[in-house]
Protein backbone atom coordinates (compact mmCIF):
# COMPACT_ATOMS: atom_id res chain seq x y z
CA UNK A 1 0.00 0.00 0.00
CA UNK A 2 1.29 3.57 -0.79
CA UNK A 3 1.04 6.32 1.30
CA UNK A 4 -0.37 9.28 -0.01
CA UNK A 5 2.24 11.91 0.24
CA UNK A 6 5.83 11.74 -1.11
CA UNK A 7 8.06 14.12 1.07
CA UNK A 8 11.48 15.26 -0.61
CA UNK A 9 13.80 14.18 2.72
CA UNK A 10 16.00 17.48 1.99
CA UNK A 11 13.74 20.36 4.09
CA UNK A 12 14.10 21.34 7.72
CA UNK A 13 10.97 19.48 8.08
CA UNK A 14 12.26 16.34 6.92
CA UNK A 15 15.33 16.68 8.64
CA UNK A 16 13.89 17.00 11.48
CA UNK A 17 11.51 14.18 11.92
CA UNK A 18 8.05 16.02 11.44
CA UNK A 19 4.98 14.58 10.56
CA UNK A 20 5.91 13.99 6.66
CA UNK A 21 2.95 16.26 5.46
CA UNK A 22 5.01 19.47 6.92
CA UNK A 23 7.31 18.87 4.31
CA UNK A 24 8.26 22.30 2.39
CA UNK A 25 8.10 20.48 -1.23
CA UNK A 26 5.35 17.54 -0.21
CA UNK A 27 3.67 15.89 -3.43
CA UNK A 28 0.62 14.46 -2.84
CA UNK A 29 -1.41 12.18 -4.64
CA UNK A 30 -4.58 13.57 -6.31
CA UNK A 31 -3.91 17.30 -5.06
CA UNK A 32 -0.83 17.86 -6.25
CA UNK A 33 -0.30 14.99 -8.24
CA UNK A 34 -2.99 14.46 -10.64
CA UNK A 35 -4.05 12.52 -13.94
CA UNK A 36 -3.52 16.15 -16.19
CA UNK A 37 0.53 15.53 -15.14
CA UNK A 38 2.87 13.52 -17.57
CA UNK A 39 2.75 10.15 -17.35
CA UNK A 40 -0.83 11.09 -16.31
CA UNK A 41 -1.13 7.87 -14.21
CA UNK A 42 -1.41 9.78 -10.59
CA UNK A 43 -5.31 9.12 -10.34
CA UNK A 44 -6.83 7.33 -7.25
CA UNK A 45 -9.86 6.02 -9.39
CA UNK A 46 -7.48 3.84 -12.04
CA UNK A 47 -6.60 0.20 -12.46
CA UNK A 48 -2.84 1.49 -12.12
CA UNK A 49 -0.79 4.55 -10.45
CA UNK A 50 2.55 5.37 -11.10
CA UNK A 51 4.49 6.28 -7.43
CA UNK A 52 7.41 8.38 -7.59
CA UNK A 53 10.62 7.14 -6.43
CA UNK A 54 10.73 8.20 -2.87
CA UNK A 55 6.73 6.98 -2.36
CA UNK A 56 6.74 5.44 1.53
CA UNK A 57 5.04 1.73 0.57
CA UNK A 58 3.58 -0.52 3.42
CA UNK A 59 2.48 -4.20 3.23
CA UNK A 60 -0.73 -5.27 4.13
CA UNK A 61 -1.07 -8.24 6.70
CA UNK A 62 -2.31 -11.18 5.21
CA UNK A 63 -5.28 -11.68 7.80
CA UNK A 64 -6.54 -8.01 6.86
CA UNK A 65 -9.29 -7.80 4.29
CA UNK A 66 -8.93 -5.48 1.71
CA UNK A 67 -12.44 -4.43 2.62
CA UNK A 68 -10.78 -3.16 5.95
CA UNK A 69 -7.38 -2.62 4.97
CA UNK A 70 -8.86 0.86 2.07
CA UNK A 71 -9.36 2.31 5.52
CA UNK A 72 -5.91 2.27 6.43
CA UNK A 73 -5.03 6.03 5.53
CA UNK A 74 -8.26 7.58 7.01
CA UNK A 75 -7.61 5.37 10.30
CA UNK A 76 -3.69 6.88 9.90
CA UNK A 77 -5.32 10.48 10.07
CA UNK A 78 -6.63 9.73 13.76
CA UNK A 79 -3.01 10.51 15.22
CA UNK A 80 -4.96 13.83 16.10
CA UNK A 81 -6.69 11.94 19.15
CA UNK A 82 -3.38 10.52 20.34
CA UNK A 83 -2.06 13.72 20.66
CA UNK A 84 -5.16 15.29 22.32
CA UNK A 85 -5.25 12.25 24.85
CA UNK A 86 -1.85 13.34 25.88
CA UNK A 87 -2.82 17.09 26.06
CA UNK A 88 -5.58 16.67 28.66
CA UNK A 89 -3.88 14.11 30.70
CA UNK A 90 -0.42 16.95 31.11
CA UNK A 91 -3.35 19.08 32.73
CA UNK A 92 -4.51 16.23 35.35
CA UNK A 93 -7.51 13.93 35.67
CA UNK A 94 -7.06 10.50 34.62
CA UNK A 95 -5.13 9.83 31.23
CA UNK A 96 -7.12 7.19 30.02
CA UNK A 97 -11.21 6.51 29.98
CA UNK A 98 -12.01 9.93 28.15
CA UNK A 99 -15.17 10.60 27.14
CA UNK A 100 -15.29 11.44 23.16
CA UNK A 101 -17.65 13.49 20.96
CA UNK A 102 -17.30 12.98 17.16
CA UNK A 103 -18.87 15.34 15.02
CA UNK A 104 -19.74 14.32 11.45
CA UNK A 105 -19.45 9.87 11.19
CA UNK A 106 -18.41 9.33 7.82
CA UNK A 107 -15.51 7.37 7.07
CA UNK A 108 -13.29 9.88 8.98
CA UNK A 109 -15.43 10.75 11.42
CA UNK A 110 -16.18 6.93 11.49
CA UNK A 111 -12.37 5.67 11.81
CA UNK A 112 -11.87 8.29 15.14
CA UNK A 113 -15.22 6.83 16.52
CA UNK A 114 -13.26 3.34 16.06
CA UNK A 115 -9.77 4.55 17.13
CA UNK A 116 -11.83 6.10 20.44
CA UNK A 117 -13.60 2.41 21.52
CA UNK A 118 -10.58 0.95 20.93
CA UNK A 119 -8.32 2.86 22.94
CA UNK A 120 -10.47 2.83 25.79
CA UNK A 121 -12.79 5.74 26.11
CA UNK A 122 -15.54 6.25 28.24
CA UNK A 123 -17.77 8.09 26.96
CA UNK A 124 -18.77 7.94 23.17
CA UNK A 125 -20.83 10.21 21.39
CA UNK A 126 -21.42 9.87 17.69
CA UNK A 127 -22.92 14.00 16.04
CA UNK A 128 -24.26 13.30 12.57
CA UNK A 129 -27.67 14.38 9.83
CA UNK A 130 -27.81 10.56 8.32
CA UNK A 131 -29.42 8.04 11.02
CA UNK A 132 -27.85 5.15 9.26
CA UNK A 133 -24.55 6.09 10.44
CA UNK A 134 -25.96 6.87 13.69
CA UNK A 135 -27.28 3.54 13.55
CA UNK A 136 -24.05 2.04 12.95
CA UNK A 137 -22.00 4.28 15.25
CA UNK A 138 -24.41 2.60 18.37
CA UNK A 139 -23.61 -0.98 16.60
CA UNK A 140 -19.68 0.32 17.34
CA UNK A 141 -20.45 1.37 21.03
CA UNK A 142 -21.40 5.03 20.67
CA UNK A 143 -23.40 5.88 24.38
CA UNK A 144 -25.04 9.04 22.64
CA UNK A 145 -25.65 9.83 19.49
CA UNK A 146 -27.35 12.98 17.98
CA UNK A 147 -29.14 13.41 15.11
CA UNK A 148 -28.37 17.12 14.33
CA UNK A 149 -31.84 17.86 11.82
CA UNK A 150 -33.31 16.89 15.53
CA UNK A 151 -32.02 19.05 17.49
CA UNK A 152 -30.51 22.41 17.69
CA UNK A 153 -26.93 23.93 18.47
CA UNK A 154 -28.00 24.95 21.98
CA UNK A 155 -30.11 21.42 22.39
CA UNK A 156 -26.79 19.04 21.13
CA UNK A 157 -24.76 21.07 23.76
CA UNK A 158 -27.15 20.39 26.54
CA UNK A 159 -27.59 16.97 25.65
CA UNK A 160 -23.23 16.45 25.56
CA UNK A 161 -22.88 18.31 29.12
CA UNK A 162 -25.77 16.19 30.36
CA UNK A 163 -23.96 12.66 29.11
CA UNK A 164 -20.73 13.90 30.52
CA UNK A 165 -21.71 16.28 33.65
CA UNK A 166 -18.51 18.74 32.33
CA UNK A 167 -18.46 18.48 28.24
CA UNK A 168 -16.93 16.28 26.55
CA UNK A 169 -12.69 15.71 27.39
CA UNK A 170 -12.18 15.60 23.30
CA UNK A 171 -14.04 16.35 20.47
CA UNK A 172 -13.07 15.82 16.96
CA UNK A 173 -14.54 17.36 13.82
CA UNK A 174 -14.64 15.73 10.83
CA UNK A 175 -17.89 17.17 9.11
CA UNK A 176 -15.65 19.33 6.69
CA UNK A 177 -17.86 22.01 7.35
CA UNK A 178 -16.22 25.36 8.73
CA UNK A 179 -19.78 26.14 10.69
CA UNK A 180 -19.29 22.92 12.61
CA UNK A 181 -16.03 24.29 14.68
CA UNK A 182 -17.51 26.88 16.65
CA UNK A 183 -19.84 24.74 18.08
CA UNK A 184 -17.02 21.99 18.65
CA UNK A 185 -15.63 24.51 20.95
CA UNK A 186 -18.95 24.61 22.41
CA UNK A 187 -19.31 21.07 23.08
CA UNK A 188 -16.09 20.68 24.93
CA UNK A 189 -15.41 20.67 28.71
CA UNK A 190 -13.17 22.93 30.37
CA UNK A 191 -9.31 22.66 29.64
CA UNK A 192 -10.46 19.68 27.52
CA UNK A 193 -9.29 19.45 23.12
CA UNK A 194 -10.72 20.28 20.16
CA UNK A 195 -9.34 18.36 17.06
CA UNK A 196 -9.99 19.93 13.70
CA UNK A 197 -9.39 16.88 11.33
CA UNK A 198 -12.07 17.28 8.43
CA UNK A 199 -11.62 20.92 6.72
CA UNK A 200 -9.21 19.94 4.17
CA UNK A 201 -10.72 22.28 1.19
CA UNK A 202 -11.01 25.58 2.52
CA UNK A 203 -14.77 25.90 3.30
CA UNK A 204 -14.41 29.56 3.95
CA UNK A 205 -13.75 31.64 7.84
CA UNK A 206 -15.97 31.57 10.47
CA UNK A 207 -17.06 33.73 13.95
CA UNK A 208 -15.53 32.49 17.48
CA UNK A 209 -15.28 34.01 20.48
CA UNK A 210 -11.28 33.83 21.33
CA UNK A 211 -12.18 34.83 24.67
CA UNK A 212 -15.51 32.73 25.63
CA UNK A 213 -14.63 29.98 23.46
CA UNK A 214 -10.58 29.19 23.56
CA UNK A 215 -8.74 31.38 26.69
CA UNK A 216 -10.82 31.23 29.40
CA UNK A 217 -12.36 27.51 29.03
CA UNK A 218 -8.61 27.11 28.69
CA UNK A 219 -8.97 24.89 25.27
CA UNK A 220 -6.85 23.34 23.27
CA UNK A 221 -7.46 23.27 19.43
CA UNK A 222 -5.28 20.68 17.27
CA UNK A 223 -5.05 20.80 13.23
CA UNK A 224 -4.69 17.88 11.78
CA UNK A 225 -3.15 18.34 8.39
CA UNK A 226 -3.02 14.50 7.22
CA UNK A 227 -1.91 11.07 7.99
CA UNK A 228 1.48 10.61 9.35
CA UNK A 229 3.60 8.06 7.69
CA UNK A 230 4.15 6.31 11.21
CA UNK A 231 0.65 5.59 11.26
CA UNK A 232 0.17 3.17 8.46
CA UNK A 233 1.47 -0.07 10.24
CA UNK A 234 0.07 0.39 13.43
CA UNK A 235 -3.37 1.02 11.79
CA UNK A 236 -3.23 -1.78 10.25
CA UNK A 237 -2.28 -3.78 12.52
CA UNK A 238 -4.74 -2.01 15.07
CA UNK A 239 -7.63 -2.91 12.75
CA UNK A 240 -6.39 -6.74 11.80
CA UNK A 241 -6.24 -7.37 15.38
CA UNK A 242 -9.80 -6.25 16.30
CA UNK A 243 -11.44 -7.97 13.44
CA UNK A 244 -13.66 -10.27 15.93
CA UNK A 245 -14.29 -7.67 18.68
CA UNK A 246 -15.68 -5.22 16.40
CA UNK A 247 -17.50 -5.49 12.75
CA UNK A 248 -15.00 -3.48 10.92
CA UNK A 249 -16.45 -4.71 7.67
CA UNK A 250 -19.47 -3.56 7.83
CA UNK A 251 -18.06 -0.28 7.60
CA UNK A 252 -17.83 -0.70 3.80
CA UNK A 253 -21.12 -0.43 2.80
CA UNK A 254 -20.84 -0.37 -1.32
CA UNK A 255 -18.72 -1.57 -4.05
CA UNK A 256 -18.61 0.27 -7.60
CA UNK A 257 -16.54 -0.98 -10.81
CA UNK A 258 -14.58 2.45 -12.31
CA UNK A 259 -16.63 2.74 -14.78
CA UNK A 260 -19.45 3.96 -12.13
CA UNK A 261 -17.57 7.07 -10.61
CA UNK A 262 -19.90 9.29 -10.76
CA UNK A 263 -22.12 7.23 -9.26
CA UNK A 264 -20.01 6.68 -6.44
CA UNK A 265 -19.52 9.78 -5.55
CA UNK A 266 -23.18 10.51 -5.54
CA UNK A 267 -24.01 7.85 -3.27
CA UNK A 268 -21.82 8.52 -0.60
CA UNK A 269 -23.44 11.72 0.13
CA UNK A 270 -26.90 9.33 0.78
CA UNK A 271 -28.47 8.07 3.98
CA UNK A 272 -27.79 4.23 4.47
CA UNK A 273 -24.12 4.84 2.75
CA UNK A 274 -20.47 4.58 5.31
CA UNK A 275 -17.79 3.93 2.82
CA UNK A 276 -17.86 3.62 -0.90
CA UNK A 277 -15.37 1.40 -2.58
CA UNK A 278 -14.61 1.04 -6.44
CA UNK A 279 -13.22 -1.75 -7.45
CA UNK A 280 -11.01 -1.73 -10.98
CA UNK A 281 -11.47 -5.96 -10.94
CA UNK A 282 -15.62 -5.32 -10.45
CA UNK A 283 -17.67 -5.60 -13.80
CA UNK A 284 -19.53 -2.51 -14.59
Amino acid sequence: MPAANVPCGRCTFCLNDYPYYFCEQLQDYGNSLHCGIPPHLFGGWAEYMYLLPGTPLFRVPDELPSEVAVLTEIMAVTHGFDRARLLNAGWGGSPFGESVAVVGVGPLGFCHLVKARLMGCGKLIAIDRLESRLALARRFGATLTINVDQADEQERVALVREHTNTGADIVIDCTGIAQSFPECLHLVRYGGTVVEAGTFVDMGPVGINPNADICTKNVSVIGVGGETATSYVPAMNLLARNLDRLPLTEIVTHRLPLERAGDAVELAQKDGTMKVVMDPAMKA
